[in-house]
């Protein structure tokens, strides 16, 4: 399973859930390609998604409570149906 949101990747082996960083090579024989960084590791998936939550609600500029409902509500939904797409 490799599923990708925005800047990140989850991908899952052996009971784990990965999340990693998308990057790009900058030089040598790779530049160019992208590579998955990892980031952390979770043995369930909702310590994962409270994860990727905070870390993409600490990089946007909220400043309101129904902002933050509306990422956390965005996030999942995106979330959500592309889990769905990749079982």
């Amino acid at each position: 399973m490799k599923i990708y949101l925005g800047k990140y990747a989850i991908t899952y082996s052996r009971n784990r859930y990965y999340l990693n960083i998308r990057q790009v090579w900058t030089h040598g024989p790779h530049k160019g390609k992208e590579r998955l960084v990892n980031f952390a590791q979770y043995t369930t998936i909702s310590e994962l998604t409270n994860r990727i939550l905070m870390l993409d609600v600490n990089r946007a500029d909220i400043k309101t409570l129904q902002q933050l409902s509306d990422r956390v509500e965005l996030i999942a939904k995106e979330f959500a149906g592309k889990l769905k797409g990749a079982m």
